[in-house]
């Protein structure tokens, strides 16, 4: 990859000794299509880093020009080494923060309007509160989430129909094409996964995973709701937000060493902004503070009536919203 102006090389910086996804090019190519090509979301801007290991995106963007940086990351190896980094490479201690700890737990604790942009990079597989998420990202209020996550996939035939509008055959009708694309909605599942929590990069034991003891050798053992991107669609527009995708395979990579499940669209990225209407943007941010206590009441009651119903028998089904 050529490194042009604006954007991150990851080449001389310690953070290609880590241990999960700490590539070059799969760094370089993150940093761009993530952070670099939407600089405006980053520059200036007071940004929370969501699972954010060794602090190598946070690093990102604070090169790009943002105010401030504040990570959280549930393995205090990784914050130590986001320290002891950020201090080789000279950030000023004013400009960021790492600490240690649920992401859960330190959400509630933000005010809304406390900061501009929360990236959430690979974490939304590694936990079973999806929905819980998306209401504090709705209730935080940010002007932009950058969102990156690997998807369970869908069914073939709804890939070959995206597919087949992307390229749009000549000799199929375009309109009729699209009408039938915008139309098919992908398969809105969360499914039920387990992961070894004893290895890097996977989920952590918290009081809010389900941890049990698997004979043989597989040690503790985390259960994970992994979405598929029509799920993670559906929860943005549930909550308010609008959904820009950010396409990988129009990009103009030549080398897909390391990036293969952007290639096969196993990784999607988004970036969700408050939908115009939704009472989350343009306003006060007290206007907006009240908007969404509102929001999330009604979100609420919702919720309890579909328990109702599931409870009840009627149109239950596991690992579908």
């Amino acid at each position: 990859m050529v490194i042009t102006a604006n954007e991150i090389a990851f080449e001389e910086t310690p953070f290609i000794q880590g241990t999960v996804g700490a590539s070059e090019n799969r760094l370089n190519w993150r940093a761009k299509k993530l952070l670099s090509d939407n600089q405006a979301l980053i520059r200036n801007r007071r940004i929370l880093d969501i699972a954010s290991n060794d602090g190598r995106f946070s690093h990102a963007c604070l090169k790009l020009g943002a105010k401030h940086v504040h990570g959280v990351e549930g393995r205090r190896k990784h914050v130590n080494e986001a320290n002891q980094y950020f201090s080789e490479l000279g950030h000023p201690v004013s400009e960021y923060q790492f600490d240690v700890g649920d992401i859960f737990d330190f959400l509630t604790k933000c005010e809304p309007g406390q900061f501009d942009t929360i990236l959430c990079f690979g974490f939304l597989y590694h936990t079973i509160r999806q929905v819980e998420m998306f209401q504090e990202f709705q209730r935080l209020m940010p002007e932009n989430i950058i969102l990156d996550s690997y998807v369970h996939p869908q069914r073939k035939w709804i890939r070959w129909m995206r597919t087949m509008w992307r390229f749009r055959p000549k000799h199929l009708r375009p309109d009729r094409l699209k009408q039938l694309v915008q139309t098919t909605e992908g398969d809105v599942i969360l499914q039920v996964a387990m992961e070894d929590a004893t290895k890097d990069g996977s989920s952590i034991v918290s009081g809010g995973t389900p941890v049990r003891e698997i004979e043989k050798s597989y040690g503790a053992m985390a259960m994970n709701f992994h979405p598929t991107a029509a799920a993670l669609e559906r929860l943005a527009d549930y909550h308010g937000f609008e959904i820009q995708t950010i396409r990988w395979r129009d990009s103009m990579i030549r080398d897909w060493a390391s990036l293969d499940d952007y290639r096969t669209e196993r990784r999607v990225s988004y970036i969700l902004s408050p939908r115009a209407g939704s009472g989350l943007k343009g306003t006060g941010v007290a206007d907006r503070q009240a908007s969404v206590r509102q929001n999330v009441t009604e979100k609420s009651q919702s919720y309890r009536a579909v328990d109702s119903v599931s409870s009840a028998g009627i149109g239950g089904s596991v690992g579908k919203l």
